[in-house]
Parts: C-alpha cells; sequence; structure tokens
C-alpha cells in the first residue's frame, strides 16, 4: 500500500470523498498525528469542526497513523511532550482504563502489572531494583502496559524519514505549552480566532489533578535511561522545531 492510500484504511466513506475532493481541488493536506499522551485529545476536539478552509483540509486521526501514512508534499502536524511527563500521564490513564472519556479494559498484563505497581514512581523505580523479580516485574509492565511501551519513533518511523519529511512538518506543538502552541496553530492554519482548547477535564481527558505526579531521583534516571532516544528526540526538536512556523496553508 502506497503512501496516501493508507489515508483510506480504517476511515469512513466521509473523509475518504473529503480526502479526493481535496487533492480535486489541489487544497493543502494536513494530517494531525495523534500521538498519545501529548495534548493531542484536547486540540482535536478544540478544532473538530473546523477542519476545511479555503486553501485547506485537516484530517484528524487515531494513534495508528504514521508520518510515513502520509504521501510526500502533505502536511504534518503533531505534539510532544517530555517522555517522562508522559510517562505519568499515561501510567494514570491506563490504570483508571481511560475513564470517564473512555472504557478501555485492562489486558491480562496490564491488570498484573497495577495488581503490583499502585503509583507511576514505583514502577520507575522498579526498573533499577537490587531484587531481581522486583526488576522483572517493572520491566515486564513497561512493555505489557500499552501507552508505556509506544516510542515516538512508532509514528514518526525514524530519524531518517523525518529529515526527508522536514519541508512537510508543518507544526510541532508542545504539552509544556498546549495553550500557546495550539493558538499558534488555529493561526497558522487560518482558523477561527474563538477555538479554544476545551477546560472540561473528561473532554480534555486530562488526568484527575490529585494523582500522584512525584518522581524521585531514582526513578528519574530509571526513566531517563529507559526513554534515552525518545528524550533525545524530544529534546532536539524543541531546539529546532522542524517546519514553517511563520507561514501560512
Amino acid at each position: 500500500m502506497r503512501a496516501g492510500d493508507r489515508m483510506f484504511a480504517g476511515k469512513d466513506a466521509a473523509d475518504c470523498v473529503r480526502y479526493l475532493l481535496a487533492r480535486l481541488q489541489r487544497k493543502q493536506i494536513i494530517h494531525f498525528l495523534h500521538v498519545s499522551k501529548t495534548g493531542g485529545t484536547a486540540v482535536r476536539a478544540a478544532i473538530g469542526q473546523h477542519l476545511t478552509t479555503k486553501t485547506s483540509a485537516i484530517f484528524l486521526h487515531d494513534h495508528s497513523f504514521r508520518l510515513q501514512d502520509a504521501a510526500p508534499g502533505e502536511k504534518i502536524v503533531l505534539f510532544l511532550r517530555d517522555p517522562k511527563d508522559r510517562f505519568i500521564s499515561a501510567f494514570y490513564s491506563r490504570r483508571r482504563c481511560g475513564r470517564p472519556r473512555y472504557d478501555v479494559p485492562w489486558t491480562r498484563g496490564e491488570h498484573s502489572a497495577f495488581s503490583h505497581f499502585k503509583t507511576a514512581n514505583q514502577l520507575a523505580r522498579s526498573l533499577s531494583s537490587d531484587d531481581p523479580y522486583e526488576r522483572e516485574r517493572g520491566r515486564a509492565a513497561m512493555r505489557e502496559i500499552g501507552l508505556l511501551s509506544t516510542s515516538y519513533y512508532d509514528w514518526i518511523g525514524s530519524d531518517e524519514l523525518l529529515s526527508q519529511r522536514n519541508s512537510d512538518i508543518l507544526f510541532i506543538g508542545f504539552q509544556e505549552e498546549l495553550k500557546a502552541d495550539f493558538n499558534r496553530l488555529r493561526d497558522l492554519l487560518l482558523l477561527p480566532n474563538h477555538l479554544q482548547l476545551p477546560t472540561d477535564e473528561i473532554l480534555a481527558h486530562r488526568n484527575p489533578p490529585t494523582i500522584e505526579k512525584q518522581l524521585d531521583e531514582i526513578a528519574v534516571a530509571n526513566l531517563t535511561a529507559w526513554y534515552s532516544r525518545d528524550i533525545a528526540l524530544y529534546q532536539r526538536l524543541r531546539a529546532s522545531r522542524p517546519g514553517d512556523h511563520s507561514g501560512r496553508v
């Protein structure tokens, strides 16, 4: 299946028709890569009713859509966040099965992991435990808990592909500056000024403010090692922000 053709995989008829019509009208195709636990649900909720402008057509995708699935020349928008913070968010999101916005039951592996690890800090600390059993339980949990086992490279493919498609990266936002970056994206896409991120906790799919977010030094060191490749990518993209942020589409 060629890049671009994958746009149709799993899509409903309305999206397929809109995609074909946009190409016939020579509109700029813009794909939103939904990297999990980076603020994407809130961004999607904010722009979901404004996906077509005079010059572009925006396509919101689920987590399965990758950079390689977009045809060359089609633009990409995505949001990222510090992988250690993403780990915390992902841990508690899966611990509550995505509720209340979603309801995705635990897998057998997740059930085993959450029956043992009650906090994100406990899991992160276990990765360097002196107890071989505890250490293996932790590493197994990192592989079994769905959101924890994903990497940013699951979406971008490779550094080489990202470099090759640099001109197609329209915008990279960061969850740490979600509101400001959303406003910049909204202006870049020429969307209505009244569009705002949702303030409702459920609609934005945010974790409750009462979760235990603190990581101790051992946990931070372990996660820095575990997610070293993602952290390097995150830091590099924060420094460079590929794409033309001042242009218009």
